[in-house]
């Protein structure tokens, strides 16, 4: 829904929902584009549905689940025992910094050096866990820009 002229919003109930990026395109890009003038580019934000694939990263001989627990967790409790997941492969410590988030990214030893690190069966051991309910959510995502137009001199 636009909110104001240069503001829109936009809601969902799913978690993957979310400002995907912005793009220049060419106006021909667009076919059924109406405007008030002769469009010479377009900036285009876009707004949608990320991967909801498991994410893994392949760390010194090791597969470490990095995005993707809870689902993994609910897949497997629903009885399933593949999904797809995206491996990224790190050929270095310090490709972590890029890739790696959370824990992973300030522990990697605990990860891929200590002998048996977290495993996804380590949720279904109930001195592990603790099941808490969390209420249902919708996801809002809002999109603003702005613009300034001026003067310069031609040289």
């Amino acid at each position: 829904m636009q909110n104001a002229p240069n503001v829109y919003s936009a809601i969902s109930p799913s978690s993957d929902f979310r400002f995907l990026e912005s793009k220049v395109i060419a106006p021909t890009e667009i076919p059924s584009l109406d405007s008030s003038g002769r469009p010479f580019v377009c900036i285009v934000l876009t707004i949608g549905f990320g991967s909801n694939y498991l994410n893994a990263l392949e760390v010194e001989g090791r597969l470490i689940l990095n995005n993707g627990s809870h689902r993994a967790y609910a897949l497997r409790d629903m009885g399933l025992t593949h999904a797809p997941c995206l491996v990224q492969e790190v050929t270095r410590r310090e490709e972590l910094d890029l890739v790696a988030s959370g824990d992973i990214q300030q522990n990697p030893d605990r990860y891929v050096k200590v002998p048996r690190p977290p495993l996804l069966k380590d949720y279904f051991d109930p001195q592990l866990r603790k099941v808490v309910p969390v209420p249902r959510k919708n996801h809002l995502v809002r999109v603003q820009f702005g613009y300034e137009q001026s003067d310069v001199p031609a040289t």
